[in-house]
């Protein structure tokens, strides 16, 4: 959000992403594991000018708004370095499941667990919005999106075309974040939107 709090929308520079994902499974029987992981390693290319007349990632250029009235100057600066991580991405995400079923009475039943784990992440993609002589990382009021470790659990049973299961999502009420922002362009009283609280249920 820029000024009067409206949204501003500039033309980064290209950015490169480099990562391995891996997913793993067993199957034995009854038995089912997984495990999936995924490292991503997101970043600029080249510096992201406040104010670019020009291509010149240097970042030195002079704008001016009005060549009448000198002090409506704007000194263009570095809003995000060259080689700076991209935000809301973490760089590591990973899962681990393990399932059992076995045949009782005239149908299979099974129990599940699955955990999940979510590194942490910048909210921004800025690192300085303060301006060249009083620099602000908007990090220094977001935060960052924390990391979180979620468990889900699962009960059930299944005959003929029914299936019943009892199941638990974030069984231990993690309070993990999906986004940080602030509501006007001038604010830094930071909001964010919690993901599920834990979540019991029979379907």
């Amino acid at each position: 959000l820029g000024e009067n709090s409206l949204t501003v929308i500039q033309n980064g520079r290209d950015a490169k992403v480099n990562g391995i994902e891996t997913d793993v499974s067993y199957v034995s029987g009854g038995l089912t594991l997984n495990a999936a992981a995924a490292y991503t390693n997101a970043r600029t290319k080249q510096a992201v000018c406040f104010v670019s007349l020009d291509d010149d990632p240097d970042c030195g250029t002079l704008f001016v708004n009005d060549p009448a009235d000198p002090p409506d100057d704007v000194q263009d600066f570095i809003v995000t370095p060259e080689d700076a991580r991209l935000p809301v991405t973490p760089k590591f995400k990973a899962s681990a499941t393990a399932r059992y079923a076995w045949p009782v009475w005239s149908g299979r039943a099974h129990v599940q667990g699955v955990i999940s784990y979510r590194g942490s992440a910048r909210v921004d993609t800025r690192y300085n919005i303060g301006g060249p002589t009083t620099p602000l990382d908007p990090e220094s009021y977001f935060g960052r999106i924390r990391a979180s470790t979620l468990v889900d659990t699962f009960l059930g049973y299944s005959w003929g075309d029914y299936t019943a299961e009892l199941f638990s999502t974030n069984l231990f009420d993690k309070r993990n974040d999906l986004v940080r922002f602030t509501a006007c362009g001038g604010c830094t009283q930071v909001r964010f939107v919690p993901g599920r609280p834990r979540t019991i249920g029979l379907w």
